[in-house]
């Protein structure tokens, strides 16, 4: 796209049917904006002679500006013109190498312009990487001021229970976790609606801010209405943003895994596992936490650790008075979950 006044001289140039090369002219009284590289609108300064090249698979480009007299014109574009097909023929030959090793062979190649710089079109649709995502430490002050939440599943195998689905709610300022087993991801506005009650009973706060995903079953624009909670989503195909939560699942499913293969019991026991690991993981010390507890950040006192036993053990459950007989055993063995 050009936008040139009618006071500057434009030559358009055709070459083997691959190049344009455009030269613009401004006499001493004149300085315009006048064309579009690399994505930005460039400043044709007095006396300023650029010349720009378009490739028919790399753009538009700038390669020399000169205040040099317009008679050198024919020379310096084909001089440019050399330089730059060479480089990018370089380029092309080498398998797209980047900029950096490109220009350590300028010693060894026969020719070589800094102007071939970033204007391959091939080496980001080959290359292109994500930015790095910011950090999400930085927690909230108040619990329950912002959590997040997702839904893992579904597991190939179902619980005796029937249920393949579990959600996860984290609260940002203590990293309290709470799981719930579902049968199907259709119950998730039911738990949130009894989360939000139970944490208003318990603590008598109210939730402000829920972080999720764009999946529909997180969208309860009334119910958030109703109650002034504000929802914050990650974007599309984007789980780095929610990765908080992300986390939480892979810290829950490997202290699940660790049980399960501890106690060598059957698959169909893992919201067992599950269930489990986060009632440990919440009397844990966390690093981010100063090496204190989500539990003792929320509750305000230290957990108790005396009752807890090791999951898949033997354990020996009393008869009931009831069925008791004279002659019969007291107890019955049990694995203890």
């Amino acid at each position: 796209v050009f936008l040139l006044f009618p006071l500057i001289l434009c030559l358009l140039v055709k070459s083997l049917k691959a190049c344009l090369f455009v030269l613009c002219f401004c006499p001493n009284f004149a300085s315009f904006r006048t064309f579009l590289v690399g994505g930005r609108l460039e400043w044709v300064k007095s006396n300023m002679v650029c010349i720009c090249c378009r490739t028919a698979l790399l753009g538009l480009h700038l390669l020399c500006q000169t205040t040099s007299s317009p008679k050198s014109f024919p020379s310096q574009l084909f001089q440019h013109l050399s330089l730059i097909k060479m480089s990018i023929l370089w380029h092309f030959r080498l398998g797209h190498p980047s900029f950096n090793k490109f220009s350590s062979l300028q010693d060894v190649l026969p020719s070589f312009s800094s102007k071939c710089n970033n204007i391959c079109t091939i080496c980001p649709l080959a290359k292109q990487k994500r930015l790095p995502f910011p950090s999400n430490n930085n927690m909230s002050t108040k619990p329950f001021a912002l959590i997040h939440v997702d839904v893992w599943g579904p597991y190939s195998v179902c619980t005796y229970d029937g249920f393949r689905f579990f959600l996860t709610i984290v609260d940002d300022a203590t990293r309290s976790t709470w799981v719930y087993l579902m049968k199907a991801k259709s119950d998730v506005k039911q738990l949130l609606i009894s989360f939000y009650n139970m944490i208003l009973t318990q603590f008598n706060i109210g939730i402000k801010a829920i972080w999720s995903n764009n999946a529909p079953k997180f969208s309860l624009l009334d119910f958030y209405g109703d109650h002034g909670i504000i929802q914050q989503k990650s974007c599309a195909y984007t789980p780095q943003q929610n990765s908080v939560v992300e986390r939480k699942h892979q810290h829950l499913l490997n202290v699940a895994r660790s049980l399960k293969l501890q106690s060598n019991l059957p698959s169909a026991y893992w919201g067992g596992y599950l269930l489990t690991a986060t009632y440990l993981i919440n009397r844990l010390p966390i690093p981010l936490l100063n090496n204190k507890s989500p539990f003792e950040l929320l509750f305000h006192k230290l957990p108790s650790f005396n009752h807890l036993r090791v999951f898949g053990c033997l354990c020996f459950v009393s008869t009931p008075s009831v069925h008791k007989l004279k002659f019969e055993s007291r107890s019955t063995p049990c694995v203890f979950l």
